[in-house]
């Protein structure tokens, strides 16, 4: 069955089968191999960079399935190396043999506040100035999260009561309540007028990663969609 559907001899099938060393590797070849269809599977922490990739992605090959998980970058990464996607993309960076890595771009860390905040008459704030406001942060292994607290730290800031929110969508709607304020990438911003985005003293530049396993580069969609990753990448 399989090896009518793609176009090979049974013994070719058997022997491209046997250099598999798992099952998730053999569903993967039968899935990817000799054909424009089947299903990309896509894991990312945020949509910003990934849906534009994927809107031309689609153009291209409209026979094709993707589907697009959102996690922290730990839970993203675990799916990449757990042969649970066929990409990741993740700010995090890693330098690991086992990967191919592209960037997708990159994006200033700000601070978000409700309009009604104290700290929402100035444009730009040293880091001195979040000391003793309510922060709003994500969960453990997101790298938004290390990052503003290696910053905090850095500059010895210590910050009011700490509320952990799962989801960057949560973490909007408490600033939207004036819940807290909360240092994330500019893209994640809302368009609302209730909001105001402040730029950070010292703030770095969060890089967007796509990453995909080496041994799956061959693959014709995942190796299809990292030509694409290359193509569009910024200059």
């Amino acid at each position: 069955m399989a090896a009518k559907k793609l176009g090979l001899s049974q013994p070719t099938v058997t022997t491209q089968i046997r250099h598999l060393q798992q099952e998730a590797d053999i569903e993967f070849f039968l899935r990817n191999s000799g054909q424009v269809q089947g299903t990309l599977r896509i894991a990312a922490t945020a949509p910003y960079y990934i849906l534009d990739l994927v809107k031309t992605f689609r153009e291209r090959l409209p026979q094709v399935e993707v589907s697009v998980e959102i996690g922290n970058s730990q839970q993203v990464l675990e799916a990449l190396e757990d042969y649970r996607v066929d990409v990741a993309a993740s700010s995090q960076l890693l330098d690991d043999a086992r990967l191919i890595r592209r960037v997708l771009g990159s994006d200033p860390l700000v601070l978000a506040v409700h309009r009604n905040h104290p700290l929402a008459v100035h444009d730009h704030v040293p880091l001195s100035a979040l000391a003793g406001h309510t922060l709003l942060m994500r969960e453990s292994g997101s790298t938004t999260r290390r990052l503003t607290e290696e910053l905090l730290a850095s500059a010895g800031v210590r910050f009011g009561p700490l509320l952990e929110i799962g989801s960057r969508e949560s973490i909007r709607e408490a600033v939207l309540r004036n819940i807290g304020i909360s240092i994330i990438a500019r893209q994640e911003v809302p368009h609302d007028p209730q909001l105001r985005v402040l730029t950070i003293e010292n703030a770095p530049q969060i890089p967007e990663y796509l990453y995909c396993l080496k041994e799956r580069k061959g693959a014709r969609l995942p190796a299809a969609f990292l030509g694409l990753a290359q193509e569009m990448a910024p200059a």
